[in-house]
């Protein structure tokens, strides 16, 4: 039973991705694999304050390392996505997804995502950040 279980993760999706204009197996993503991906969108990010209830918590980061680390997450759900079999050796290296066309990463990225049924967004207090220095710039 265990192995049955265990062996779901390499059931298999077809989704059509137009950046390469093919349809491609994609499979979901384990609990594993999805807490990596988190924790590589925030592992430049810093956060200052206090454990308490009006505490004011301040978030130290780069916006260019910010978009770095999340292409780096969307690459490692692809690089997952596309490990439909558990066959090691037809794995794909970080190096050979890197290598696909960008719209290609992001659109299978997105789908593994969806497949994966979890929220890809890095949460609020970042794109509040970035919205904010947006702002700033057009001013």
């Amino acid at each position: 039973m265990k192995s049955e279980i265990l062996g779901g993760i390499y059931k298999t999706e077809e989704r059509y991705i137009e950046a390469l204009d093919k349809t491609i197996p994609l499979r979901s993503l384990s609990g594993g694999e999805w807490s990596s991906i988190r924790s590589q969108r925030t592992a430049r990010m810093r956060a200052h304050g206090k454990a308490t209830e009006d505490a004011d918590v301040t978030v130290d980061f780069s916006l260019g390392e910010s978009q770095e680390d999340e292409f780096l997450a969307d690459v490692y759900a692809v690089k997952y996505g596309l490990a439909v079999t558990s066959d090691k050796t037809d794995r794909w290296s970080v190096e050979e997804v890197k290598m696909l066309p960008l719209a290609a990463i992001e659109e299978i990225a997105a789908a593994v995502y969806e497949i994966s049924g979890v929220d890809s967004k890095r949460g609020e207090l970042l794109d509040k950040a970035r919205d904010e220095v947006e702002s700033f710039r057009s001013e």
